[in-house]
């Protein structure tokens, strides 16, 4: 039996309220390849690790998947499983929470990811995306679409103590002198 994954209403739902008007949000439609990854930096506790690369106009960066937990799934040959998703980009980095499905006989899969944590202009990021695609030999290749919120326009902001956002630049940078 194949399993047809389709995008759930609520997974859009969640993709369109991103924060609200005044949170300026950037879209992503990106395709995103992966390899298996047996390195000593896989801590996976299930022995998945993936890297791999994501590419559009508004992200494009190295992958990082660590699988955290599998399990069987209903029906028959689907497993369900969680992770973590780290994208590094020449901007910064973003962390997502990923919960997908994956059908073993057909290699297909599906993913929500949210947003849990950033660096440089991914600080204050907020946002789900949902991925889909299919398993191959060596990896998956498949689409990520969605957006990311409150993402800074210049990726060398740092957390203060007072947790408030600043710009690292040096004040003659930032002048032009």
């Amino acid at each position: 039996m194949k399993l047809h994954l389709k995008v759930p209403v609520a997974a859009m739902v969640l993709l369109a309220g991103c924060g609200g008007t005044d949170s300026p949000c950037v879209g992503v439609q990106a395709t995103i390849t992966t390899a298996y990854s047996m390195t000593p930096n896989c801590t996976s506790p299930v022995g998945v690790c993936t890297a791999g690369n994501v590419t559009s106009a508004n992200l494009k960066g190295t992958t990082w998947f660590t699988a955290l937990s599998t399990q069987p799934s209903s029906p028959p040959g689907v497993a369900s499983y969680a992770g973590d998703l780290v994208i590094t980009t020449a901007d910064g980095t973003v962390t997502l929470r990923n919960s997908g499905l994956l059908n073993s006989s057909s290699g297909h899969y599906f993913e929500v990811q949210e947003v849990t944590s950033g660096t440089g202009a991914y600080l204050r990021a907020t946002g789900q995306l949902v991925s889909e695609g299919i398993a191959t030999a060596t990896g998956f290749e498949g689409t990520l679409s969605g957006s990311f919120c409150e993402v800074q326009r210049y990726a060398n902001w740092v957390e203060t103590p007072r947790m408030q956002a600043i710009n690292a630049q040096p004040a003659n940078a930032q002048s032009g002198n």
